[in-house]
């Protein structure tokens, strides 16, 4: 099958390439090394080769998308075939439509409810069973229109990302039965189709770098307080809850304006067509044109480092988001079909997953939220397995994913915390159960309740994350108390706020405030990081109509420069502890977020007033950095001494406001042992030689206390011990 996803000539050939490398169903080729350098080093050759396949792709389609004559199972493999690439193993099986409603044994079966997919791909010890969908006639992103051809095919696909090289091989669990599709039994239903096909690949290196997540990984939980990316990186994330709907893009297939609770909720993100050139994305439709704003707005908020979207992806029925959706009939309210929560839009899946394919290669987590609280309980038990298990099985395989039970989650007609707490907890387990990538599991919290929401759930095995919907004022508190509360539980959480109820003002006359005490708030108090909301306000400026990105860029840009400071400027951050306690100013918060002995992470609402640090019970010679909130500049602040209290000098900059409402005396400090990263300057060894008396000599002998030759750690030792400290 034609990979949709090549963007250019030169990525066709690339495919051109390892299509004649591995032949066109996975086997490997038996090309010479010689036809390969040939094809790769010569562009006459290349030239022959792409207006060959060009010619074979337009002309031919029979050869690379197969009939419904085609042997069963028969598979494609698409995507680079690389560590922690997305790759796709497209099989042919039994012609369904995405319409069909009918029983297990019928013609016309539901092909997402009682059909199961499931593929074990193995490699050494590692072995991930993923489960797999209809994907109709494997092109349906390339469609406005919903018509027969469109909505059938034989195509059945699984999306997997491999976590070791080498090579992988995989076999297959094809079972039809009556909801065969939600059943987790490895034997429920009875064997079908293309059941017991097989196969291999082999997976190279990862060749991207940067912010692509497909250098990075899949980010899990790792029983931290921070996730970690499979390379080893830790993750702050810094991102937008606003808009919520991020999903109601009026390019999208089937989506229109469906339910207005409360303001119209459909987004062009037109303001963002100009932002598109800078990363090109897959367009869709007929025409393949499709779907440059959204793409813009995407690419916009990478430049200023945003790197998380909040997305609903169930917003009718009583939500906010009232033009999300992911069925094909979703209520009576869509006009010409019947209501069926069973049956999946897989023009619309299938381009909101080229979207997350994007969002992915810039480096930008989804955070899915499946439901609202005005809806969270208007899904049968098999509508929401089945709902789940859809969003698992199409969009899991990508490497940063949260998923979240939902928004203001209270299941509504519990009768008690326990009884909600026992509901969560079911459906956490069977996200778990159904998603082989172990990706981070949550509840968003109801406004207000943060402190008390997540007690019956600390200790469970499936919940890895807090979501926090509160009061800006509060958020360290619930950063630095949730965070020790599970730890104690056994099982230590990512303290994430996501939804601050005190709203970004569209003036930006309270983000001043907000900077303090929800973004650093958050993030000193060990969180996980912080994503923004704007609440109902003047349109376009609310939560549902914000497709207008620029109109917070100091939000987004400030946000970037407070995750820059944990992740550039504090040594292991993942180890450190929230400690209050240990610094005091004479007006407005101060923050202290450390690892003791050796690096003070503090922050300060007025760093102009009187500052003090307590460096009880250690020694040594500390060095101070200032760090500009606004700027994200760092300046040297002198130096202070360890063995009890020390006052703090004022930073050595200021910094102008640039809106109304910005507040300019707010800064970080970093103080952190001095020789711990295995250098004294002469300026440190001078620092000390001026408090002891000595004279002031600026060469390098003078700072080579033990005459050694070398100007090190020990020098500064000696003198510190001179001074009785």
């Amino acid at each position: 099958m034609y990979p949709s996803r090549l963007r250019d000539d030169a990525d066709l050939l690339v495919w051109v390439t390892e299509q004649i490398k591995v032949g066109p169903c996975g086997g490997e080729s038996n090309r010479s090394g010689d036809d390969m350098r040939a094809v790769e080093e010569n562009p006459h050759i290349q030239r022959i080769v792409l207006g060959t396949i060009l010619i074979l792709i337009l002309i031919l389609p029979g050869i690379y998308i197969h009939t419904g004559h085609a042997q069963p199972g028969t598979s494609v493999i698409n995507g680079e075939r690389r560590l922690w690439h997305p790759i796709e193993v497209v099989f042919d099986g039994p012609r369904a439509c995405e319409g069909w409603v009918g029983g297990p044994d019928s013609a016309q079966f539901n092909p997402f409810r009682h059909r199961r997919l499931l593929v074990t791909f193995t490699n050494g010890s590692t072995s991930h069973t993923v489960p797999g969908f209809f994907n109709g006639n494997g092109q349906a992103a390339f469609s406005t229109e919903r018509t027969p051809d469109n909505e059938c095919g034989i195509k059945w696909a699984v999306r997997f990302v491999p976590d070791r090289t080498g090579t992988w091989t995989y076999t297959v669990s094809f079972r039809r039965g009556a909801d065969v599709a939600i059943k987790t039994s490895p034997t429920a239903g009875t064997p079908d189709g293309f059941n017991g096909a097989s196969g291999s690949f082999t997976v190279a290196a990862s060749n991207k770098t940067g912010d692509d997540f497909r250098s990075k990984g899949i980010l899990r939980y790792v029983g931290e307080h921070y996730p970690r990316f499979g390379n080893g990186e830790y993750y702050i994330k810094t991102g937008t809850d606003s808009p919520e709907n991020f999903l109601g893009y009026d390019q999208f297939h089937n989506t229109f304006r469906h339910e207005t609770r409360f303001q119209d909720s459909l987004l062009d993100y037109s303001t963002h067509l100009d932002d598109y050139d800078q990363n090109p994305g897959i367009l869709w439709g007929a025409n393949r044109d499709t779907g440059r704003e959204i793409y813009g707005a995407l690419n916009y908020l990478n430049s200023i480092g945003v790197n998380s979207v909040y997305m609903i992806t169930y917003g009718i029925d009583g939500g906010d988001s009232g033009a999300v959706w992911a069925w094909t009939c979703p209520n009576a309210l869509v006009p010409d079909c019947e209501e069926d929560k069973h049956t999946f839009d897989i023009s619309k899946l299938e381009q909101w997953e080229l979207v997350f394919r994007h969002m992915d290669e810039l480096g930008m987590q989804l955070h899915f939220v499946f439901t609202e609280q005005e809806n969270d309980r208007s899904l049968t038990d098999s509508e929401w397995q089945l709902y789940f298990r859809e969003m698992i099985a199409r969009f899991g395989a990508h490497n940063a994913v949260k998923w979240n039970l939902g928004e203001e989650n209270y299941w509504m007609s519990a009768s008690s915390d326990e009884e909600r707490w026992s509901w969560q907890r079911q459906q956490a387990a069977y996200i778990r159960e159904v998603d082989p990538f172990n990706h981070r599991i949550t509840a968003h919290s109801i406004n207000r309740e943060a402190d008390t929401y997540y007690e019956g759930l600390f200790g469970a095995p499936y919940f890895e994350a807090t979501s926090i919907q509160g009061e800006s004022v509060n958020f360290n508190d619930y950063a630095v108390n949730l965070r020790q509360r599970s730890a104690d539980n056994g099982r230590p959480w990512i303290i994430y706020a996501d939804e601050q109820f005190d709203r970004v003002d569209e003036d930006l006359g309270n983000w001043g405030r907000l900077r303090d005490l929800a973004l650093w708030g958050n993030l000193m108090g060990g969180g996980g990081g912080v994503q923004w909301y704007v609440e109902y306000q003047q349109i376009p400026f609310t939560d549902v109509n914000l497709d207008n990105f620029r109109s917070l860029e100091p939000v987004y840009q400030d946000s970037t420069i407070a995750r820059e400071f944990f992740e550039n400027h504090l040594p292991r951050y993942w180890h450190y502890e929230p400690a209050n306690d240990l610094v005091t100013a004479s007006d407005g918060n101060a923050y202290a977020f450390v690892e003791h002995g050796n690096y003070y992470a503090l922050y300060f609402e007025e760093a102009f007033s009187n500052k003090t640090l307590d460096l009880t019970g250690t020694s040594g010679l500390y060095r101070v950095v200032w760090y500009s909130p606004r700027t994200g500049r760092a300046e040297n602040g002198g130096a202070v001494v360890g063995g009890g209290v020390v006052t703090l000098d004022s930073p050595p900059f200021t910094e102008s406001a640039r809106f109304n409402g910005d507040s300019t005396d707010d800064y970080a400090a970093l103080v952190y042992r001095s020789g711990i990263d295995g250098t004294v300057t002469p300026v440190d060894v001078m620092y000390v030689i001026n408090r002891i008396g000595q004279p002031v000599n600026a060469s390098n002998a003078a700072a080579d206390v033990d005459g050694n030759g070398r100007i090190e750690a020990a020098d500064a030792d000696i003198l510190i011990e001179q001074l009785g400290r």
